[in-house]
């Protein structure tokens, strides 16, 4: 699949190479970096691009998209769990062997309270992509001024 998203197609990053090598750089000094961009600006194929060369092999975790709350925990565990993440992994060794069924039955204060604790003591880059699509699932609560609210 190429950069665009479309099998056997393969376009240069032209005129995003400083922003790519923003990324890597901050990947690789562990700080955060936001990229803002309209819808098919570039945004993913800067990630992809760098994934794909320079940050292979790199210790991190690349959530291309996600939906709820829930789904990013855990997506970021999955990932945790499959690049060997020595604390993640020493939290969760029950799930080592079915790390799926685990992962189906954890709650979400369970799984941030696991990702959160191994991410302070081994601190991991986590790459998120598409989060507009996180922002247009989340529930809306509309109140009347009272204390009572409904979802």
């Amino acid at each position: 699949m190429g950069q665009d998203g479309r099998a056997g197609s393969t376009l240069p990053l032209v005129g995003l190479l400083r922003e790519r090598e923003a990324l890597v750089g901050s990947i690789r000094r562990r700080e955060s970096l936001l990229i803002l961009g309209p819808a098919g600006s570039g945004k993913t194929a800067i990630i992809r691009s760098a994934l794909g060369s320079e940050l292979r092999g790199e210790a991190l975790v690349h959530v291309p998209a996600f939906g709820a709350l829930h789904d990013l925990l855990v997506i970021i565990a999955r990932e945790l769990l499959r690049s060997g993440h020595k604390r993640f992994r020493q939290s969760v060794k029950s799930a080592i062997g079915d790390s799926e069924f685990w992962l189906a039955h954890q709650t979400s204060i369970h799984l941030k309270g696991l990702v959160w604790t191994a991410l302070e003591h081994e601190p991991t880059p986590i790459i998120l992509d598409d989060i507009q699509g996180a922002l247009a699932t989340r529930p809306t609560a509309s109140c009347n001024g009272s204390s009572s609210c409904q979802g």
